[in-house]
């Protein structure tokens, strides 16, 4: 939606509330990489805007994770994404800015399709929601890349209590089984990302995932920035393109490191389990 009318208005507290959020988000958020000096963005022109992130971006994980969880476990409306009261989506909040999205009416149109499917989810407090991403044609990327440089791809993943992430994951949408990238980026986010790369002078990725993803395929896609927004509340698409465009900093730090590859992982847990093996006969036994 291009209108930013919200009825009723929101309140003197809301407003404040939303305020405080929204800079609380840009603290938590990190710059991976930025090469050519391509963040900030200069002005605010025409955009690509790619990935199901952009239009449906995650604010928090599941049950007690989701921001909304108490309106929805309290019978909330299902449609709360598309509410600008609660959550504010990266596309609605760039056009807020001033941006003018070219591929705005493919990126909808794909929103609809994983609207619908989410409809159909049973449980919309503690499952998590997957939709497989939009396989990207030359074509239409030429099309775009005609009237904007830059391409910014957002991955988006969720998780949450009760629901272990898994390297990569297959999911029924109707009669059709996709894959859906988790740890590890699907077949389609790297063909993606490879079109996308070869289509525009400038590719920027935001990541829009609740922990790490493989560094690995971070590294493939070449792209000339990541920033890490994680699941950034309610307000997180406003918070973005704050980062984006240089009204903020991005201050925040990771809480771990990412490894290349899982491979590294489960090395040093095999290594931790020795350790403390030796160290439990070494003190106890």
């Amino acid at each position: 939606m291009k209108s930013n009318t919200i009825y009723p208005p929101m309140s003197e507290r809301e407003i404040s509330g939303a305020a405080i959020s929204r800079e609380a988000a840009t603290q938590g958020m990190g710059l991976l990489k930025n090469i050519n000096g391509v963040l900030p963005l200069k002005g605010r022109g025409k955009i690509a805007l790619f990935g199901n992130g952009a239009a449906r971006t995650i604010r928090g994980g599941t049950g007690s994770g989701d921001p909304f969880n108490g309106g929805l476990s309290g019978g909330g409306d299902q449609d709360v994404d598309q509410s600008l009261r609660y959550h504010i989506n990266i596309l609605n909040a760039m056009e807020t800015e001033g941006f003018e999205i070219v591929n705005r009416e493919q990126q909808m149109a794909w929103a609809r399709c994983y609207d619908l499917a989410k409809r159909e989810m049973k449980d919309q407090v503690m499952s998590v929601f997957a939709f497989p991403e939009e396989p990207l044609t030359t074509e239409k990327l030429e099309e775009y890349a005609k009237e904007t440089e830059t391409a910014i791809c957002v991955i988006s993943r969720n998780s949450g209590e009760g629901n272990d992430r898994f390297m990569k994951k297959e999911v029924s949408i109707g009669d059709k089984k996709s894959e859906i990238g988790d740890y590890r980026l699907s077949a389609v986010e790297m063909d993606n990302l490879k079109k996308l790369r070869s289509a525009f002078s400038s590719l920027i990725l935001v990541l829009n995932v609740p922990g790490s993803i493989s560094v690995q395929d971070l590294e493939a896609a070449c792209a000339d920035a990541i920033l890490l927004m994680g699941q950034a509340g309610q307000e997180g698409g406003a918070a973005v393109t704050d980062i984006l465009t240089g009204k903020a900093t991005p201050s925040g730090k990771l809480t771990a490191t990412w490894a290349k590859n899982m491979k590294i992982i489960l090395r040093q847990a095999i290594s931790f389990r020795i350790l403390i093996r030796q160290y439990i006969r070494k003190e106890f036994m």
